[in-house]
């Protein structure tokens, strides 16, 4: 999955601060996610996003450790990812069962 949308809309969290210091919308989903997700077994990612994403970069450099630990940002930032990744997942499922012109109508990808 990699359409130009949810490039667009992976960046836009890489600097939504907000969205990372929100309360969490589904609290029991959150909790049993971050139940499977190892911080210390990412850290390769972390360093990669770090490198690549000033914006990301700049995002964690304000939020910790003064709003948020280490841990607790990381698992925000991938909880919020995985949320997109399903959301553009659903918006591809939709799509691929309506013909392809009316698919080509529909798609904002080239706006």
């Amino acid at each position: 999955m990699s359409t130009l949308r949810y490039r667009d809309r992976e960046r836009a969290l890489c600097s939504d601060r907000e969205a990372l210091l929100a309360p969490i919308r589904d609290p029991e989903a959150f909790a049993s996610w971050c139940d499977s997700f190892k911080v210390l077994e990412q850290t390769s990612a972390i360093e990669a996003l770090l490198e690549k994403e000033p914006l990301l970069r700049a995002t964690h450099a304000a939020l910790v450790p003064e709003h948020l630990s280490y841990r607790h940002f990381w698992q925000r930032y991938f909880y919020q990812l995985r949320l997109l990744q399903q959301q553009e997942e659903r918006r591809l499922a939709l799509l691929s069962g309506i013909t392809p012109d009316a698919q080509r109508l529909s798609s904002w990808d080239g706006w």
